[in-house]
């Protein structure tokens, strides 16, 4: 037989589940605990939601430009233009100063020149020492006022590479002498006394030269 406990109730061999407890001792049915639950769930605020950053502010339009700002950059304009413009003439008086300087010791060089080309000339026969030391003393000179922009003016034939010489140039030759010779056409140059020297299109002196004439 079964026995029954203290209390009225039978012993099954279970063990009842407890229920939690509230105030006053009562113990909570299965649905006021589902109820609580449900409660409390409600009352909680949500958890955030992750969200996308905001995108990106558009930078703010530029402030229009004032007419005092925009008179400053055009002064500023001005003075770069200027300062450039400066510089460029300082260059041309530069370069024109140095021509000139040059110019001017080039024409005190030439009669030195032309003294070289006439003793050369004038050496006597059994000398040639004495010439071949005038003649690297000339090269020297030449290398020299040629080393600053100082050409000699070629007219001759041989240079020209013309038949008789090349035209007669009043702006480079000086006519000293004329020749009539069969075979060459009127107004060539035949032969260069005196040579001519130039610094690019400047002429230091036309070079004086025999010229071919017409026979009459």
């Amino acid at each position: 037989m079964k026995q029954e406990s203290g209390d009225g109730s039978q012993e099954t061999g279970e063990r009842p589940n407890p229920q939690p407890a509230v105030p006053g001792g009562e113990l909570k049915t299965r649905s006021q605990i589902v109820e609580e639950r449900l409660r409390r769930m409600k009352e909680e605020p949500p958890a955030p939601a992750a969200t996308e950053p905001p995108p990106a502010a558009a930078a703010p339009a530029p402030p229009p430009e004032s007419d005092a700002m925009q008179a400053l950059r055009d002064r500023l304009a001005y003075a770069l233009a200027d300062y450039d413009n400066l510089q460029k003439r300082i260059s041309r008086e530069r370069a024109d100063l140095r021509q000139g300087i040059v110019v001017h010791l080039a024409r005190d060089l030439l009669p030195v020149l032309d003294g070289f080309d006439r003793a050369l000339g004038s050496v006597p026969p059994g000398e040639e020492g004495l010439a071949e030391g005038m003649r690297r003393v000339q090269a020297q000179l030449r290398r020299a006022v040629e080393s600053h922009g100082i050409q000699a003016i070629e007219a001759s034939g041989a240079s020209a590479g013309e038949p008789g010489g090349a035209p007669f140039d009043p702006a480079l030759h000086e006519s000293v002498a004329q020749e009539v010779r069969a075979g060459v056409e009127p107004g060539r140059v035949l032969e260069v006394i005196e040579r001519g020297y130039r610094i690019g299109d400047i002429v230091l002196r036309p070079a004086k030269v025999r010229v071919s004439a017409k026979e009459v």
